[in-house]
């Protein structure tokens, strides 16, 4: 596979996207990323009751797991990972007031501290709003990099 035939939007908006019942895998052959709702995995239903969707899924998931090499669910980013992006891109706020805003937030963080940080970003000028989405991606493209390279080889994965 080259490089050029991953998608890397997918890749990203599937690493960032977490839901329960939802498996996001990666098409190790044709850089595909594919969704597939886990409750479809299981249970005895009669394809013809099924709706088209939901039977396209099945397939699907049938495709998966009858070949195992070629197909890697996707990681997580790990909370530790993430809360580390928000540290690294906090020092580099140069407004002082909002440095200080999102240093609490993370000093402070609890159950809800992800979504505590989006809610003084939320308050932040747009431009620093757009700022920490285009850090994070950044981030999450490296994470993705050093993930492609376990798996298709470090001399595929180029930009």
């Amino acid at each position: 596979m080259k490089w050029e035939e991953i998608d890397r939007e997918a890749l990203i908006a599937a690493i960032e996207t977490e839901l329960p019942e939802i498996g996001q895998y990666f098409d190790l052959k044709t850089g595909e990323v594919l969704t597939i709702v886990g409750t479809v995995w299981v249970g005895t239903e009669d394809d013809g009751a099924l709706d088209r969707i939901a039977r396209a899924n099945r397939e699907l998931a049938h495709q998966v797991r009858a070949e195992p090499s070629r197909y890697e669910l996707l990681p997580s980013i790990a909370p530790e990972a993430a809360f580390r992006w928000m540290q690294e891109f906090t020092a580099t706020v140069s407004d002082q007031r909002l440095r200080a805003k999102l240093q609490k937030v993370l000093h402070d963080c609890t159950d809800d501290c992800f979504q505590a940080f989006r809610r003084a970003l939320l308050r932040a000028p747009l431009k620093e709003r757009e700022r920490y989405f285009a850090f994070r991606n950044e981030k999450i493209a490296e994470f993705i990099d050093t993930w492609l390279e376990g798996k298709i080889g470090k001399a595929k994965v180029k930009r």
